[in-house]
């Protein structure tokens, strides 16, 4: 992985980074650092590092032939007075004097302070994140042993995998791909290779022709994305748009009865609840708020049913 990261470029590794420096002496997470040849460093603090800059040597005085020390400021002064005429003068006795105070500080002896070093900030550019996705679905590829997936993006979302992932957990309903391929066929032939477009129940399609092309993302072999928050956001809504679908099939003739329709409300309400109660890590907050928001539509869409059922006759 790291033969494709050029010098001060980085990757980020979980809560460190893994930069490849030139040659230099640099100031690593505090520490002095020297470099002998361009080499590939683990570090942590990124806004902290440092690189070792000559500072050549500076003009402290003048001293001229009589053993007196003239300031470097009288010199700056003749040279600035030069620019500001710029070669033009009003008369000849400027331009004399202006050349001679100019000359003889070409005739004193310069004294200067010793060449030395200075540390400024050395900027690093991180590229991507090697760290876990959190999710077999979502592939990094920095861990594959590349930046990127030919600029692409650095993440791959196998969505069909995804869709086959949310199908297998109706295998109690007759799901079928355009009645031709069942759930054992399906997974034989590769979920990857199958058009989820014709996904059906029994003989209902799972969706309509304004559905597909709506949530024509749903569909695609894959997709890529240069953020990891973004891939699984992704994830999340090809989820969504499947799992949706399923309830409204398999819960269409459940919601005709007004107590299965309370009972369903009470439970997402529920299901809500508990959902809000989970310490979250970071790699699964996307994951979080997405569950929520899904619970939350599907108690909108309930709602009106409810209130049908509560309303005095």
């Amino acid at each position: 992985m790291l033969e494709y990261l050029s010098s001060s470029n980085a990757i980020r590794i979980g809560d460190s980074f893994c930069g490849v420096f030139p040659q230099g002496v640099f100031i690593i997470d505090g520490q002095e650092v020297s470099i002998e040849a361009q080499y590939p460093l683990q570090f942590k603090d990124l806004d902290s590092l440092k690189i070792r800059k000559a500072v050549p040597p500076q003009l402290l005085h003048y001293i001229d032939e009589d053993g007196e020390i003239i300031p470097a400021s009288e010199g700056e002064d003749a040279k600035n007075e030069e620019r500001t005429y710029g070669g033009i003068y009003p008369d000849i006795a400027t331009e004399i004097r202006v050349r001679e105070n100019l000359k003889r500080f070409s005739n004193y002896k310069r004294v200067t302070s010793e060449p030395g070093y200075e540390f400024v900030p050395y900027k690093m550019k991180v590229l991507g994140t090697a760290e876990d996705t959190g999710s077999e679905f979502i592939e990094s590829a920095i861990q594959s042993g590349s930046l990127n997936f030919g600029g692409s993006g650095v993440y791959k979302v196998h969505i069909r995998r995804i869709v086959a992932d949310v199908v297998s957990q109706y295998e109690h309903l007759d799901v079928s791909v355009g009645g031709k391929y069942n759930m054992s066929k399906w997974k034989e032939k590769s979920p990857s290779v199958v058009d989820p477009r014709g996904l059906q129940v029994g003989e209902q399609p799972l969706f309509n022709r304004d559905e597909a092309e709506k949530f024509d993302f749903a569909f695609a072999q894959f997709r890529y994305e240069f953020e990891l928050a973004k891939a699984q956001e992704l994830e999340q809504k090809v989820r969504q748009v499947f799992n949706d679908a399923f309830f409204r099939i398999e819960n269409q003739t459940a919601l005709d009865d007004p107590i299965a329709v309370l009972d369903v409300y009470n439970r997402v309400s529920n299901a809500i609840w508990y959902v809000r109660k989970i310490e979250a890590k970071r790699n699964s907050e996307v994951e979080k708020n997405f569950a929520i928001k899904e619970l939350e539509d599907i108690k909108k869409q309930l709602q009106p049913l409810v209130d049908d059922q509560n309303r005095p006759v």
